[in-house]
């Protein structure tokens, strides 16, 4: 492997600075499948097959 603050600190610092964003947090806890403590706005995921209406067509 490598070291990525080492041999590549500016996408460290990038990836330390999204982690940072409240909005990433709450993205990569439902990816985990993790309760969030958001703002009420998220409602649980859909199936593509729920959006196909939704999608231009």
């Amino acid at each position: 492997m490598f070291d990525l603050k080492q041999e590549y600190p500016n996408l460290a610092r990038h990836l330390a600075k999204l982690r940072s964003d409240p909005a990433v947090q709450f993205a990569e806890a439902i990816e985990r499948g993790e309760q969030s403590a958001g703002q009420g706005q998220f409602k649980g995921h859909v199936t593509l097959k729920e959006l196909e209406p939704r999608l231009a067509g």
